[in-house]
């Protein structure tokens, strides 16, 4: 198996500080990746190791984490836990850096795209993140909006969430080596991989099973299905939008909210933004997360964003259907051997369906009982 290694730089990438590799500079490992979300890594130094210094693991210092020589996470320090023999290290992903920049401007008649990468621009301009602009298939129209020392994380948020779009920022090499980190604004991150990639258990077949483990989140917390937005235009009146979903209201009665979209400045990006902040939060949301058998599944086969096909068949019901990878967990046991976590969700949908809960309980459930007798 490729080994894992970390480069640790200073805050502007000028140069490595020092390259750890797994085993022997470091341990207890893991990280994560997320669709619209910085992600995050940590792991583990012995405090009499030579490379554990003031220098090498100073706040924000940037950190980029290779599988072999595929750069695979990109971030910074934030968080040290020093004991008498260990000190613990805890990253952010890169994107979480942009929660600590600022951002002021108005864009008019313009697209959201084109507002997306000109705040990068501004940014780099001011002081280089050395991000650029990566894959983008974003093609929404503005009208107007104006933001006012605002988290440039969130203009981005709330950007994506206009478009109903994703973004991360990607670290890849380029065909002569040299690192770059992408910043991608697409409707759906990753690619078809429906063809290749299955996440399969059927209790005829145990031993065509890809899954060894899986767990489900129901959360219905943030369900709302009629949302006033409300915002003022540039002559300070104020602007009002109402948007529901009848479906969502059958289901679980009226669920209200008012929202405050205070750099919308016209009517038509307010209704806009309305109703996709109904259409994203109007059910409950179902994420299982799957334990993936890598003697079966290469973990460099899955990627964020990827569409894959899941099959469950407990014998009870049958399960069929593509979803989309929303998060990756990576963990080196202590042996380095990998161990890999997927979050999930439909293809084309905000949530699983509520049944999939039920089904889920009885694979569970099925799977103990079979094991149990094995």
């Amino acid at each position: 198996m490729e080994k894992y290694s970390i480069q640790v730089y200073g805050y502007n990438f000028s140069s490595v500080l020092t390259t750890l590799t797994f085993g022997y500079d470091f341990y207890n490992f893991e990280y994560k990746i997320e669709v619209s979300k910085a992600g995050g890594a940590k792991f583990t130094m012995e405090a009499k190791n030579l490379k554990a210094t003031p220098t090498n693991l100073k706040m924000y210092n940037r950190v980029v984490i290779y599988k072999g020589t595929v750069p695979k996470f990109v971030g910074y320090i934030e968080k040290l836990d020093v004991t008498l023999n260990e000190i613990s290290i805890e990253c952010i992903g890169l994107l979480g850096l942009f929660k600590k920049r600022l951002h002021s401007g108005t864009f008019n008649s313009t697209t959201a795209q084109a507002a997306f990468y000109s705040i990068l621009t501004t940014l780099n301009a001011a002081n280089d993140t050395e991000v650029e602009a990566g894959e983008v298939d974003v093609n929404l129209s503005i009208d107007e909006l104006e933001f006012i020392r605002t988290q440039v994380f969130s203009a981005w948020d709330k950007l994506a969430s206009q478009a109903e779009a994703e973004y991360q920022i990607r670290p890849a090499l380029d065909v002569s080596g040299n690192l770059h980190f992408y910043l991608d604004f697409k409707y759906q991150l990753g690619s078809d991989k429906t063809d290749s990639v299955y996440l399969r258990y059927l209790s005829s077949q145990i031993n065509s099973a890809t899954i060894v483990d899986f767990q489900v989140e129901v959360d219905g917390g943030d369900i709302v299905n009629k949302v006033t937005g409300v915002t003022k235009n540039g002559a300070g009146s104020t602007l009002t939008s109402t948007q529901q979903d009848a479906a969502s209201i059958v289901e679980f009665g009226q669920l209200e909210d008012t929202v405050s979209f205070s750099e919308t400045l016209s009517q038509t990006d307010l209704d806009t933004e309305t109703a996709a902040h109904v259409n994203q939060h109007k059910d409950e949301i179902y994420t299982p997360k799957i334990a993936i058998d890598l003697v079966k599944i290469d973990e460099s086969n899955i990627s964020l964003g990827d569409l894959v096909r899941v099959d469950l068949n407990n014998g009870f019901v049958v399960l069929s259907e593509n979803n989309r990878v929303l998060r990756k967990t990576i963990k080196l046991s202590q042996n380095g051997n990998e161990e890999i976590t997927v979050t999930i969700q439909p293809e084309g949908a905000n949530l699983l369906p509520s049944s999939f809960f039920s089904s889920i309980v009885d694979i569970e459930n099925r799977v103990r009982q079979l094991e149990s007798t094995s």
